[in-house]
């Protein structure tokens, strides 16, 4: 299915990604990876997403996984994190200046990866002024 979800992504010149998300099918980064492997699809790539990662495989080290991957890493989306948090709000997602998460270590491998994607800001839960937040991270 994701070889033709591809064959119909490249005829608009568009590409898939697989966004790893908690309690579904997607839920381990490692799987989904080996999914788009298996594919063997130019336009087939995956999402690393850091607050379902930290939830998932958060005890692994991502930077082994990015690397090895990187050309079928097709989206970042990073916020601030508390590493070992069970909740989503105020835990696993929160303004990139809060918690113990090193967002500039992970851009910084992104970086080294020659990874020039869209890298993406969660804001789920974040109830603080969209405009003061944005600013907030922007500076981050």
């Amino acid at each position: 299915m994701l070889r033709e979800l591809g064959d119909a992504a490249a005829k608009s010149g568009a590409r898939i990604s697989i966004y790893s998300h908690v309690n579904n099918w997607t839920e381990s980064l490692p799987f989904v990876v080996e999914v788009v492997r298996k594919a063997n699809h130019t336009r087939a790539g995956f999402n690393f997403n850091l607050c379902h990662w930290l939830k998932v495989d958060g005890d692994n080290d991502h930077r082994p996984l990015l690397r090895e991957n990187a050309a079928k890493l097709f989206c970042v989306t990073i916020n601030g994190a508390q590493r070992d948090a069970a909740a989503w709000t105020n835990g696993l997602i929160q303004p990139p200046d809060k918690g113990d998460f090193d967002n500039r270590a992970l851009l910084a491998t992104i970086g080294e990866i020659g990874y020039r994607g869209p890298v993406g800001l969660m804001c789920f839960g974040i109830h603080d002024d969209a405009r003061e937040h944005l600013a907030r991270s922007m500076n981050v």
